[in-house]
């Protein structure tokens, strides 16, 4: 009722029990729906937008999703998760840091090397994991650039690795 003339994102649609997907297809079929408790129908005007895991094709197929909701979302997009696509982190971070920004009157940002060590990492919890640690990270920087030295270790390198000595050497440790 109150997204009047806005859009609605339904989140996880495939977690929808059937009674709530017969509510949700008639809300979307007569344009009304009904306050709990009520007797009265309200019209409603919006646009819904639906997501889904892929399950829902399966959830579909042995009955558990109404097909008359599945096929009311004309448009299927299927993103890929974020490890398959490392080139959207940088853009993602950047924007997670004008968000940080516009909330906490603080401007940060992350320095190249920093962001190219996240696009190394492949996020089971995707853009959710990713905007969390960068969000973290902001948070607890003390300076106005996130530089790789506050990564945990998901995202350190072995250092002899990277200068090109063979890791079945055994090296002298170093104080620092």
């Amino acid at each position: 009722e109150s997204a009047r003339g806005c859009v609605v994102l339904l989140d996880e649609l495939h977690h929808l029990n059937a009674g709530a997907q017969a509510s949700l297809l008639r809300a979307i079929r007569y344009k009304k729906i009904r306050r709990v408790g009520s007797n009265r129908e309200i019209d409603i005007n919006c646009r819904i937008v639906a997501a889904a895991k892929r399950e829902i094709k399966e959830m579909l197929k042995d009955g558990r999703f109404l097909p008359d909701l599945y096929y009311r979302f004309m448009m299927q997009l299927e993103v890929p998760p974020l490890r398959c696509r490392k080139e959207d982190i940088e853009v993602l971070v950047e924007h997670f840091c004008k968000k940080f920004e516009k909330e906490n009157g603080l401007r940060r940002s992350f320095l190249n090397r920093t962001v190219r060590l996240l696009e190394e990492y492949d996020w089971p919890g995707n853009v959710g994991e990713l905007e969390g640690y960068v969000n973290t990270l902001l948070a607890i920087s003390e300076r106005d650039t996130v530089g790789p030295e506050l990564l945990d270790e998901r995202f350190k390198k072995d250092t002899h690795l990277e200068r090109g000595i063979s890791s079945s050497m055994t090296l002298p440790e170093l104080e620092l």
